[in-house]
């Protein structure tokens, strides 16, 4: 099941959990970003793979963002999907994560293709994936901070 909100749907969403204010706040680096995606973390089912990717302005504001969510085993990972989100919302750069259920925050040589492949796509784009995030219970994975990309 794929969540889709822009800006005007995302208030609204919000306004239901007020604690979620994360459209408010200029993600610029690897703790700005663990929090923004912790929010929506912690209103997803654990025991499932989510996806969530936000899309980002100039400035750092998340200008788009949706959720996919997936089984015990994994999530789709759309990248058709996120291409034409970037494109249409003419993002600058895209910071993607999901979680592993299993409680294991390495990444899998499968999330590493994946994260190699869109990075490449979104260059030929002039859009810059600036990370890609991975949550198991308490732990988060960055792939910058790993030399992942």
């Amino acid at each position: 099941m794929v969540r889709d909100f822009r800006y005007a749907d995302v208030s609204e969403y919000l306004d239901t959990f007020s604690r979620l204010d994360s459209f408010s706040r200029r993600v610029t680096g690897f703790r700005a970003a663990r929090l923004f995606f912790t929010d929506w973390l912690l209103f997803s089912d654990p025991t499932l793979e989510h996806l969530w990717v936000a899309h980002f302005d100039p400035l750092g504001r998340c200008i788009h963002f949706n959720q996919t969510d997936g089984d015990a085993i994994g999530v789709d990972l759309p990248i058709a999907d996120i291409v034409a989100d970037t494109i249409a919302c003419r993002a600058v750069g895209v910071v993607i994560a999901h979680n592993h259920p299993s409680g294991d925050a390495r990444p899998s040589e499968s999330d590493c293709r994946f994260t190699r492949k869109l990075g490449t796509v979104l260059d030929g784009l002039d859009c810059r994936l600036l990370d890609h995030l991975i949550f198991a219970g308490c732990d988060c994975t960055s792939f910058r901070a790993a030399g992942l990309l």
